[in-house]
């Protein structure tokens, strides 16, 4: 009796209370410029590839912090511009990711200048200031309909310094002052 009661409930429950599957799902790719590279590849032939091979409807691109600003208040655009540009030429929409925490490992992407300060407020101005930096020089793209603030920011992965739910907050506040288009925020 215990054994058919052992195989017959989880099949019961299971009929009941099954999920539904989803039938609208709308796939995309994520696409990291660093990855591609240190796979060895051209990173920008093979974005193009991606694109144009795979035809995503979406992408999740990611606005790397040691790329855009190598030195303090020294801002360079131009890769995520040019991966913006051709998305847009492809009607991809995008989700733009900004942050410490992005994808890929080692999971933070911080400038080297400023992981070698020890001054938490400079170190939490500066990054107000990129997120700032950032939303506004890329906020003229219409493609974007979605801004990603931090990867799992709580997740504790990667070669990253604690990062506390006040600074996301703060990062998501100045993001939200900017422009009106939705914020993702996930965790593992």
């Amino acid at each position: 009796v215990g054994v058919v009661l052992a195989i017959v409930l989880p099949l019961i429950f299971f009929y009941l209370v099954r999920p539904k599957p989803a039938t609208q799902i709308n796939y995309g790719i994520n696409f990291s410029q660093k990855y591609a590279t240190e796979l060895g590849l051209n990173w920008k032939k093979s974005y193009i590839q991606i694109l144009d091979d795979l035809k995503p409807k979406y992408a999740r691109l990611v606005v790397y912090w040691d790329i855009s600003e190598p030195q303090e208040s020294n801002y360079n655009y131009s890769d995520i511009i040019w991966q913006l540009d051709e998305a847009k030429k492809r009607n991809v929409k995008v989700i733009l990711t900004m942050g410490r925490k992005v994808l890929r490992y080692p999971e933070c992407h911080e400038p080297y200048w400023w992981k070698q300060s020890t001054n938490a407020k400079f170190k939490e101005d500066a990054l107000l200031k990129y997120i700032e930096t950032t939303t506004n020089q890329l906020k003229a793209y219409d493609n974007i309909f979605m801004w990603q603030v931090e990867n799992e920011p709580m997740y504790p992965f990667g070669d990253c310094q604690k990062q506390t739910k006040e600074t996301v907050k703060n990062e998501i506040a100045v993001v939200k002052s900017l422009d009106a288009r939705p914020i993702l925020i996930q965790d593992s």
